[in-house]
């Protein structure tokens, strides 16, 4: 019977723990490597439709601690290219955008399913955690992180010229995550975060990592090489994170080409693609998302480029038309999710739409088009909130958008913020957080983040 087995589109990857823990892509057909003291050898045998392995053989000194492997298969993201990793001490250190620093710990641990709060870095744009198993699957769209370093580290460093004490902490870090210099070409790939400042020269300290990594034999190849270790450097707080880069390119890229004014069908209350995908990733779970007031189709669009199932509803014809051609276009340029949009009545869903298929809801109110008045808008609003209630299924969550003014978040399109919370409560919802996103000066956004309480 196989060890594991995945489609042929995909490498396999081999975890190895004794003390040590090393992950890396096995080539098609036959690989070794080395795990500890420990040699591996993984023949893999090619069926019709999948990879299976023929056979796995270790060589290890028997007064060695047990080892445990595992085979699994490694998801293709043709957006998020994944580059090997070895190490003992698995922490990683991820690397926000630095545009939101609390959404950018919620979305890491509503995606990791873990309350990153605690950890070291929580309150700035570098977060180290022990590495969970998901982690490179899990943050593959994340709206908030520039990059990710598995194995990888960061410290607080002192006075204007640190390269000394830099040098020696990273040497020593290379021996406790076990960084083994197995004949691969390696880089260092650095960027900094803040201001220029005296003695923290970007290219100067990756020179001293590089220095490091010569010495110990490795093969400097800044071209093309087959490791490439991030270094970012954020003169603002003396933080100094570095680690084995995990990512070519952040999640965000690509973005730019899928702005609203780049659809074919475009409204100025078209939802920001950032938005979308971070609310997409504050409540997805293992039903459908569904975008009770879906406009343009903007959710929509962002939905399907990350693989998520979702239906999109709204009342007038001519924004159902066009959310359909944004859709087309969407599959055009490479999306997957499997999405749709319905014309019907947001307030009256569950006349239209089945219960309990549903796990998560997303919606922008465009309140331009619905310019009646803050009674009625906050009528609406409430039926909207009523009606998702009544089709989604237990521990489901609700991502929201509202507009407020930067400066008294409080105060939320002429209501206070309590007046609006009573409408979350009173058709079951119970608010988790709210964020303010800036827009500008006079306007930003509340973003509002719920989850399903039991109905009285």
């Amino acid at each position: 019977m196989p060890l594991g087995s995945c489609s042929a589109k995909d490498p396999f990857v081999a975890a190895v723990t004794a003390p040590t823990t090393i992950n890396r892509t096995i080539s098609p057909e036959k690989t070794s490597f080395l795990a500890g003291k420990c040699k591996v050898d993984i023949v893999l045998i090619k069926l019709p439709t999948e990879w299976s392995v023929l056979s796995l053989i270790l060589f290890c000194d028997p007064l060695e601690p047990p080892i445990t492997i595992a085979i699994i298969p490694r998801n293709n993201h043709d957006s998020l290219p994944s580059r090997g990793v070895w190490g003992g001490n698995m922490h990683s250190v991820i690397i926000g955008s630095g545009w939101h620093i609390p959404l950018f710990c919620t979305e890491v641990s509503t995606l990791l399913r873990i309350n990153v709060d605690n950890f070291q870095g929580a309150s700035t744009r570098f977060l180290q955690l022990q590495t969970p198993a998901n982690l490179l699957e899990s943050l593959s769209s994340a709206a908030t992180v520039d990059d990710i370093y598995s194995p990888g580290t960061f410290n607080y460093f002192s006075g204007e010229n640190p390269v000394d004490e830099i040098r020696v902490t990273f040497e020593n870090w290379l021996a406790e995550a076990h960084i083994e210099n197995l004949g691969q070409s390696i880089a260092v790939r650095a960027i900094r975060i803040g201001g220029k400042r005296k003695g923290w020269s970007s290219a100067n300290l990756a020179g001293v990592l590089g220095g490091v990594l010569s010495k110990k034999s490795w093969i400097i190849d800044l071209d093309n090489p087959e490791v490439e270790i991030g270094l970012a450097i954020n003169t603002n707080n003396s933080q100094i994170a570095w680690g084995v880069k995990q990512l070519s390119q952040a999640p965000r890229q690509g973005w730019s080409k899928r702005t609203p004014t780049q659809r074919p069908f475009f409204k100025p209350v078209s939802m920001d693609p950032r938005h979308a995908i971070l609310m997409a990733n504050l409540v997805k779970g293992e039903g459908e998302i569904i975008d009770p007031m879906t406009g343009t189709g903007g959710f929509l669009v962002e939905a399907s480029f990350s693989g998520i199932s979702a239906v999109g509803i709204d009342v007038a014809e001519e924004m159902v038309a066009g959310a359909k051609l944004n859709i087309q276009w969407a599959k055009e340029n490479g999306a997957t999710g499997k999405v749709e949009v319905i014309q019907g009545d947001s307030t009256k869903l569950s006349s239209f739409l089945p219960q309990n298929n549903f796990t998560g809801v997303v919606f922008d109110p465009p309140y331009g088009r619905n310019s009646q008045g803050t009674e009625s808008l906050s009528i609406l609003f409430a039926k909207i909130l009523s009606a998702s209630r009544e089709v989604v299924d237990v521990d489901s969550k609700l991502a929201c958008l509202l507009p407020c003014t930067p400066s008294d978040p409080n105060q939320v399109h002429g209501r206070t913020w309590d007046e609006v919370e009573v409408d979350f409560i009173s058709t079951g919802w119970e608010v988790l957080g709210k964020w303010v996103l800036p827009v500008h000066a006079s306007l930003g956004r509340l973003l509002v983040l719920a989850k399903t309480k039991d109905l009285e």
